[in-house]
């Protein structure tokens, strides 16, 4: 994992919008999508504790 990179979590309940933005998303070197999820429900602890920058 390169630590310059912006990582992004793509949540939404469409999956075509899902899977275009990060196709959109993809263009970009300084990006990485991390994951595609219709809801961040269970996700969202999960990235709290895991990174100091979404507490």
């Amino acid at each position: 994992m390169n630590s310059d990179k912006i990582r992004v979590l793509i949540v939404d309940d469409q999956s075509l919008f899902r899977e275009g933005l990060g196709t959109l998303l993809s263009v970009w070197e300084d990006l990485e999508v991390v994951g595609r999820r219709a809801t961040a429900v269970r996700r969202l602890p999960k990235l709290c504790c895991s990174s100091p920058m979404w507490c």
